[in-house]
């Protein structure tokens, strides 16, 4: 279980380094901002839809046949980011039954803190995640990729 945990922790910086590239591909300006955004505390979350949106408006501008997949990876991404910080923002209460370990979420809201109901995972959640994490790390960078190939190739008048 430790390894595994320690796996998620890693792969989680990856992907937020991933989605800032990707970010900095759609836009450099606003990059900072969004990401900022991404990453902040569920008070914030009209920023963080707001940012979406605006991410979301500049690759349907700028590729449009990205944005369905882009728009997926998002809500992915998204998924992946509850399923981990209920793991790494929480109490890890003792174990009463071998392979399940209950945790229970914190939540920060403000200067506010709050528990969220008690889960129990196993290794096959773990994994799932690890998993999650490693396809939507690739669906990023593609998306980046792809969005920095799309503006080279307008610039040579080849899109």
């Amino acid at each position: 279980m430790a390894h595994l945990l320690s796996q998620i922790t890693m792969n989680w910086g990856k992907l937020e380094q991933a989605l800032y590239l990707s970010m900095k591909s759609i836009d450099v300006g606003q990059a900072n901002e969004w990401r900022e955004a991404f990453f902040s505390t569920p008070a914030l979350a009209a920023r963080k839809e707001k940012a979406r949106k605006n991410i979301g408006t500049k690759v349907a501008t700028s590729n449009p046949k990205l944005l369905t997949f882009f728009e997926e990876t998002l809500d992915r991404f998204q998924d992946v980011q509850h399923r981990r910080n209920a793991l790494s923002h929480a109490l890890w209460l003792p174990i009463e039954t071998p392979n399940q370990y209950p945790v229970q979420p914190l939540r920060y809201d403000r200067a506010n803190m709050s528990f969220d109901p008690i889960r129990v995972v196993d290794l096959k959640f773990l994994g799932d995640l690890l998993e999650d994490m490693t396809d939507l790390s690739r669906r990023i960078y593609w998306v980046g990729a792809e969005l920095l190939a799309h503006q080279q190739l307008k610039k040579w008048g080849k899109r």
